[in-house]
This record gives C-alpha cells, sequence and structure tokens, in this order.
C-alpha cells in the first residue's frame, strides 16, 4: 500500500461529494458538490436526531443528488451487494456502470485513525476500480472528518470491503442503506446549467413558507437545550457534539455552500454580507457550546439560549431577502 495523502475538503456529505467525484470522472466538466445540493434543494435543512439521540440539522442527500441529476436528464442507479457473489459482483457493477458510491460500515477502513478511535458508522466511499496485483479496489474517500475535514486516494483489500458493506454498524441511523451501491448514468453528458437565482429563490421560499424548514432551526434550539447536561453512549457530551454538528456536519459547510451559490449567481453583497454574519454566529454558537462543557456555567448557557434566537433571526432574515427579486445583481 502507498502513502495516503490527505486533501483538506468543503464536501457537506461523504455521499454527495462522492456524487459530485464521479460526475468528474465521466466527462470533461467540472462538477461541484454545490451545484448538486443547489439543483436537489440540499440546502433546506430540517430537524431531526443523529443515531445518538442528539439533535442535528438534516437534508435527505440522496434524495437531492436524484432530484439534481433527474433534472439534467442523469440517473443515480440504486443496486445492491451481494454477499453470496462479493467481489466479483461488485466487478461487474463497474465494467456496466462506472465507478460506485457505497455505503459501508466505517470500522472496516483503515487508512485514516478516525475509523480506529471513534465508534462504527454509516459511511459513503467511491470505489473506483479493481486492482487485481493484490486483490483491492482502488477508492476515493470523499470525507474524513477529522481536526478539518480531508479526502484521499487509498486502496481496501476485497476481503475487507465484502465486511464493510455488510458488518451493521453502532451507527444505524441508515442502516438499511448499508450494502447499497450508487452509480451514475445519462445518455448525454449532465451539465448544470440552470438559473442559479431561481433555484436559490424557490429553496428561500421553501425556507419562509414551509413549516418544516421556517421551524427547523427553533426546533434545533429547544431540543439542543433540553440535552445540554447529556452525554451520549460514546461519552461524548452534548457541547462537543454541537460543536461538531455546526463546524463539520452541514450547517456550516452547507452555508458556505449558500455562499457559493450567492458568489456565482451574482448576489448582492449585502446578501453575502448578512450570510456571513450568520456563519459567524453560528461559529460563536459552537464556541459557546464547548465552554459550557468544560464550566457548566448557568450565564453561559444563557448565552448560549440568546446565540440561538439571533441565529433563528438572522437565518430567517437572510431567506427572506433571497427570496426578494432584487436580491441578484441584473
Amino acid at each position: 500500500m502507498s502513502k495516503v495523502d490527505f486533501v483538506r475538503t468543503d464536501a457537506v456529505s461523504c455521499f454527495s461529494n462522492g456524487v459530485a467525484y464521479i460526475l468528474n470522472r465521466l466527462t470533461d466538466f467540472e462538477y461541484r458538490e454545490f451545484e448538486l445540493l443547489l439543483y436537489g434543494s440540499g440546502f433546506l435543512l430540517k430537524s431531526g436526531y443523529d443515531e445518538y439521540g442528539f439533535p442535528e440539522l438534516v437534508f435527505d442527500v440522496i434524495l437531492s443528488c436524484e432530484e439534481s441529476l433527474s433534472r439534467f436528464d442523469g440517473e443515480l442507479v440504486r443496486r445492491h451487494a451481494s454477499e453470496a457473489l462479493g467481489a466479483s459482483y461488485i466487478k461487474e457493477l463497474l465494467n456496466d456502470i462506472g465507478p460506485l458510491v457505497a455505503w459501508v460500515n466505517s470500522s472496516h477502513l483503515n487508512h485514516s485513525s478516525v475509523y480506529n478511535t471513534r465508534e462504527s458508522y454509516i459511511h459513503a466511499f467511491v470505489i473506483k476500480e479493481y486492482v487485481s496485483e493484490g486483490d483491492c479496489f482502488a477508492i476515493f474517500d470523499p470525507l474524513i472528518v477529522d481536526r478539518y475535514p480531508v479526502c484521499c486516494h487509498t486502496y481496501i483489500p476485497s476481503a475487507s470491503l465484502d465486511r464493510a458493506l455488510f458488518d451493521y454498524a453502532s451507527g444505524r441511523e441508515m442502516a438499511p442503506e448499508l450494502g447499497t451501491l450508487y452509480g451514475v448514468k445519462a445518455e448525454q453528458p449532465i451539465r448544470f446549467s440552470g438559473d442559479i437565482g431561481r433555484e436559490v429563490s424557490r429553496q428561500a421560499q421553501a425556507v419562509m413558507n414551509e413549516m418544516m424548514y421556517r421551524d427547523a432551526i427553533p426546533l434545533f434550539h429547544a431540543s439542543c437545550m433540553e440535552r445540554f447536561d447529556l452525554v451520549d453512549k460514546t461519552g461524548v457530551a452534548a457541547g462537543k457534539r454541537l460543536f461538531g454538528h455546526i463546524n463539520t456536519y452541514f450547517v456550516v459547510p452547507s452555508l458556505l455552500h449558500v455562499r457559493r451559490a450567492l458568489l456565482t449567481g451574482g448576489y448582492q453583497k449585502s446578501c453575502r454580507d448578512d450570510l456571513d454574519a450568520l456563519i459567524a454566529s453560528w461559529r460563536e454558537l459552537a464556541y459557546l457550546s464547548l465552554k459550557y462543557d468544560k464550566t457548566r456555567q448557568s450565564e453561559v448557557l444563557e448565552k448560549i439560549d440568546n446565540k440561538f434566537s439571533l441565529v433563528a433571526r438572522r437565518s430567517q432574515d437572510l431567506w427572506r431577502r433571497l427570496a426578494e427579486p432584487d436580491a441578484q445583481i441584473m
């Protein structure tokens, strides 16, 4: 095995960044994850719970990719790995469909210390090709959540891939997806060429008018405040979990993708400034949550409560502004 080189990434999700990688392999166009989320309603976050019962803001990443591809005459093809056929079936799919995004159990990955030091969870990476020398598969890992997010190209032995595809992980929030493989099919090269302003406005209108999106942050706020003195079964305190969720899992990375859409779509600087202020408030909230874990001071918890309220107001103000016709520079 050669040395693994890790590269920083701004990915929101291992799955959608994996699909973006496949698109880049299939054509000469440059695809970015934010475009998949833009055209697939991926900026619309809902309040939910993670595999440990702690609150999070989430979106359905598979549906988002399916929606964006279908709008441009592409298809996200779904197959189930065969435990009986093992690697031979995956090689067959690689020849038929091309590179595949696979949902696996993280505990059978060893190219990063992250996978050996945390409880197992459901993860997605891209299977690029079979390498007969060494009986292994070349893979692209789109998002490794370490001190900062990275990605890498590496190899996984066939036997390890078999175990990763069928051994249930501790984090069972997407257990039905374990062992599922996704590829991309299109009669013609897919090119995202829609109106960015129309897409941003459509999602902004949804935030303003649909309860599941409008109330997402207030619901998340209330759920978090109820759990600040809890610790999950892996020993991670609620404040640390909130810190990671804000900075790494969806919240800030998702808003940074919104910023890319605003830049690409020619939005007013005032809109980008409002977004930057919202991101700063989220980051302040994240650091306050860590501070509460260490101090357990009631005044810190009060600051967290107030900061949540500020984040909710700034988020509503931002999406209201993005829904207005003059938000773009014409």
